[in-house]
Parts: C-alpha cells; structure tokens; sequence
C-alpha cells in the first residue's frame, strides 16, 4: 500500500468527483484533420478504487493528412 493511503482513502472516501475531459477537433481541408484530447481537464487528483491513483491531466495530439 503506498505511503499516506490510508488517511488519504479515510478523507476521500464518500466525497464524489467530476472529472471533465475536453476534445477539440477542426477539419482545415478534405484532406488534413487536427484535433487535441484533454484528459483530467482541471488536473484533479482522485482514485477510482482503492489502491489505484490515476494518472494527471494529459493532452494528446493528432494530426492526420491523406495523400
């Protein structure tokens, strides 16, 4: 069990969260896609179960081009 979990579970238990995700995408031609995803939009910490912290925000990127 990591270090400080117990009175983090204690404290956290009955408390519910939002977890907002965001994704952007914009089509510039018929060939050339770009869009970004937001996960953990407020960068909030939480745990979804016992045991198990997840991950901070993250921000992904695509770009996609047909030829």
């Amino acid at each position: 069990i990591l270090n400080g979990y117990d009175d983090y579970y204690a404290y956290h238990k009955y408390k519910p969260h939002l977890n907002y995700d965001a994704h952007f995408g914009w089509q510039m031609t018929d060939a050339i896609k770009s869009s970004i995803v937001i996960r953990n939009l407020f960068n909030t910490e939480y745990i979804s179960r016992p045991g198990m912290m997840l991950a901070p925000r993250t921000i992904s990127y695509q770009f996609i081009a047909k030829f």
